[in-house]
């Protein structure tokens, strides 16, 4: 037995664990609300930039003058539809509900069909929200289209619901409003 560390003890009194506790805890107060919030801002960013894509992609499908099997102009320049016809105002939705709080895992088949192939839109990933595209295509009157994103990614029942909203007038001009983010008890369609 060494004579120098006969009678001392070691490790940690216990006003030294309850300072480390009470540290530790502090630090926790702090930095869990601070993860949450990034948390929630980064699921946020999925629906914008999905969003600004698809109506980037209706845009350039509306600007490309399109033709027949015989190489004949077709009709009037309009926004992608799901039956190719100008008058179709049909809402194309990938998935058909609304992910509870989870990614759905999308398969390339959820974006082969009209109208996403002619917009050669798809999201390859698993991601939060339900994705919807309508065209509006009056020849007379002018042209829109609404891309809309809804989620409820903390599962909570509140779903969130961002869209973007482009328009071209008779000469063709086209316009995209930026994003907007509806109050959730806002249903509209």
């Amino acid at each position: 037995m060494n004579p120098r560390t006969h009678g001392k003890q070691t490790g940690f009194t216990l006003i030294e664990l309850m300072i480390v506790v009470a540290l530790i805890g502090i630090l926790a107060t702090i930095a869990v609300p601070t993860f949450t919030r990034y948390l929630a801002q980064s699921k946020t960013t999925e629906p914008r930039l999905m969003l600004r894509s698809m109506a980037d992609s209706a845009v350039g499908y509306y600007q490309v003058e399109h033709y027949d099997e015989g190489g004949r102009p077709v009709a009037a320049l309009m926004f992608p539809t799901r039956n190719y016809s100008e008058l179709d105002s049909d809402v194309s939705i990938v998935p058909e509900t609304v992910p509870p709080g989870t990614k759905y895992p999308t398969t390339p088949d959820d974006w082969a069909g009209s109208p996403w192939a002619e917009m050669k839109f798809r999201i390859a990933r698993p991601h939060y929200y339900q994705y919807r595209y309508r065209p509006v295509n009056f020849p007379d009157f002018g042209d829109s289209f609404t891309c809309r994103a809804k989620g409820d990614t903390d599962s909570d029942g509140i779903q969130s619901d961002f869209r973007i909203y482009g328009e071209a007038n008779e000469a063709g001009l086209l316009r995209i409003s930026g994003m907007i983010i509806a109050d959730p008890s806002n249903e509209l369609e």
